[in-house]
């Protein structure tokens, strides 16, 4: 028995699943007998039963078999900016669990550069000076809108 992550089509929309199933083939068959169009099935590490949680600050990765302060022991954090916190030693991360990790920082990025890239001058500033370190706002505090965006936004969306 393994678990398998089925990625099917539901109208436009890819949706995701995890399923337990003696192989691939019998993980997908309920979703073809609904009419699914089923686009992946891939077969989960059996080593980490990865929690995925959607806040509104961001997407936490955690490991439901290990328990840490009364909570799933949390692996990873990517802001909504796709800035990437670990949590855990990436040296006892699966390279699996990277890629997967990095390869969905790098989709929040480019959802927030679009979202970012569409508002003005001084909506940008506000949301950096919202987000800057103390130090650095008292820094940025009095200079003019465009040279804070130019200036401390780099450190704003920068990947840790």
């Amino acid at each position: 028995m393994g678990r398998y992550q089925i990625i099917y089509m539901e109208g436009n929309t890819a949706r995701e699943s995890i399923v337990m199933a003696e192989n691939r083939t019998a993980a997908e068959i309920p979703f073809r007998m609904a009419g699914k169009y089923v686009t992946a099935c891939n077969e989960l590490p059996r080593d980490v039963n990865l929690f995925i949680g959607r806040y509104p600050g961001g997407t936490v990765y955690c490991d439901r078999n290990r328990m840490e302060n009364g909570d799933y022991k949390r692996l990873a954090f990517i802001t909504n900016a796709g800035n990437v916190f670990y949590k855990a030693d990436m040296s006892k991360l699966s390279p699996e669990l990277i890629r997967r990790i990095h390869t969905d920082a790098c989709k929040e990025r480019e959802k927030f550069m679009e979202q970012f890239n569409r508002l003005s001058q001084i909506r940008k500033y506000e949301i950096i000076m919202d987000h800057l370190p103390a130090k650095t706002f008292l820094d940025a505090v009095g200079k003019p809108i465009d040279v804070v965006v130019e200036k401390y936004f780099p450190e704003y969306i920068k990947v840790v």
